[in-house]
């Protein structure tokens, strides 16, 4: 392997290790494997990248959103989970041994925590196990999240049947290589220029 292509992968390395905090390790473990094992850049970005998922459950929902991820907890073993407050807490009481970190209660800013996560790129996927059926006092703070999933191509399950779909996709092991919109600037590209009057 010449030393332009290696020059290449590390300088590929440092804005993603810097992006993910992690260059030390990186460079360390990975990239000086590169030229002797033809590992495939997909394959040390996958392996040093940890997943992250989002999980919110209204009330009504949380038992039933612990429950399946109770059944699927092997799809979450190598997973960052992030969930607003009590979701948090009983998901460490049913899974504790899965990665999990409790923000604040999602009427307390939890659900705006995890949309600014969103829209700095932090998330893979969105499981919010909602309850059609209840008025929630935060309902704008629920749209608001659901609109940010929306505009940056994040998956969302709402339910144990989209949950299933979307733990069953090859893309969910592996969201680097699935298809997607294009970037966010690219597709508002118009409104981020607008002339304002």
């Amino acid at each position: 392997v010449s030393g332009s292509t290696v020059s290449v992968i590390c300088d590929i390395a440092r804005v993603l290790a810097a992006r993910i905090q992690l260059f030390d390790e990186f460079i360390r473990h990975k990239i000086i494997l590169v030229p002797f094992c033809k590992i495939s850049l997909s394959e040390i970005i996958g392996s040093v990248m940890k997943k992250s998922v989002a999980m919110v459950a209204h009330d009504r929902m949380k038992t039933e959103l612990c429950e399946w991820v109770v059944t699927n907890k092997s799809q979450f073993q190598d997973r960052k989970i992030v969930a607003t407050g009590t979701t948090g807490k009983l998901l460490l009481e049913y899974v504790p041994g899965l990665d999990i970190t409790r923000l604040k209660s999602g009427p307390l800013g939890g659900d705006q925590q995890i949309g600014a996560m969103i829209a700095e790129g932090q998330l893979d996927a969105l499981f919010f196990f909602q309850d059609p059926m209840t008025p929630q006092p935060h309902d704008s703070d629920i749209r608001a999240l659901v609109r940010l999933a929306t505009v940056y191509d994040i998956p969302i399950a709402c339910n144990p049947s989209t949950a299933n779909y979307l733990v069953s996709s090859p893309y969910f092991d592996h969201p680097e290589s699935a298809p997607g919109a294009d970037p966010v600037q690219e597709q508002f590209q118009d409104y981020l220029e607008r002339e304002i009057d």
